[in-house]
C-alpha cells in the first residue's frame, strides 16, 4: 500500500520537480555565463561612506509632512512607515507591514506622492519568478508549498520502503546494502 502511494505522489511530483530543477539549473547558468552576482549581492565590500543622521528637528518635519500626506489617504493601509534619507531626497515608503506587500513612496519634504521605482530583473528575474512560483501567483506558490511536503512524503516513504527491502535482504543472507 505504501509503494502504491509513493509510486503515484513520485510520478506527480516528478513531473514538477523537473520542472523546478531545470529552472534552478537556468538560473546557475545564467550568473555563470554572465558573469553576475546573485541579486542582492554586493559587487563593492566596501562600507557605504558615513552619513550624518538628521537632526531631531528635520526627522519631526519630514514624520509630520508624510502623516499629513496620509491623513486623507484611504487606498493605502498604514502598517508601516519606514524612512530613507540616503536618497538624494529623503522619502518614506508606506504601506504594508510585508516587505512584498502594497506600499506607496511620500518625499518626506514636500508630501508629494513619487512613483515607485520597479527593477528591472531581467531574464534571472523572470527565472526566479517561475522558479518560486511566484510567476503563478497565489496558486504557484501554493503548489510549491505542497511540492515541498510531496518531496518529504516521498524522502520518508522512500526511505521505508528501502529500509524494508534491506531487512528483507539480510534475513536471506545478501548484506550487500545496494542491489539493482
Amino acid at each position: 500500500m505504501l509503494r502504491t502511494y509513493h509510486r503515484w505522489l513520485a510520478i506527480i511530483s516528478g513531473i514538477f520537480m523537473i520542472f523546478i530543477a531545470l529552472t534552478g539549473i537556468a538560473l546557475q547558468l545564467d550568473l555563470w555565463i554572465t558573469g553576475t552576482p546573485p541579486p542582492g549581492a554586493e559587487r563593492n565590500d566596501a562600507p557605504p561612506p558615513h552619513r550624518a543622521m538628521p537632526d531631531r528637528a528635520a526627522v519631526a518635519r519630514m514624520t509630520d509632512t508624510v502623516f499629513a500626506a496620509m491623513a486623507t489617504r484611504t487606498d493605502v493601509s498604514v502598517e508601516r512607515i519606514e524612512f530613507n534619507f540616503a536618497a538624494p531626497a529623503p522619502f518614506a515608503t508606506v504601506g504594508s507591514a510585508n516587505p512584498f506587500g502594497p506600499a506607496i513612496r511620500i518625499d518626506a519634504r514636500t508630501g508629494a506622492e513619487l512613483p515607485v521605482e520597479k527593477m528591472d530583473t531581467g531574464l534571472h528575474g523572470i527565472l526566479q519568478d517561475i522558479h518560486a512560483g511566484y510567476f503563478f501567483g497565489l496558486p504557484g506558490r501554493i503548489l510549491s508549498v505542497l511540492l515541498g511536503v510531496g518531496l518529504l512524503v516521498l524522502s520518508f516513504t522512500g526511505l521505508k520502503v528501502y529500509f524494508d527491502l534491506y531487512l528483507r535482504r539480510r534475513k536471506i543472507g545478501k548484506k550487500n546494502p545496494f542491489w539493482r
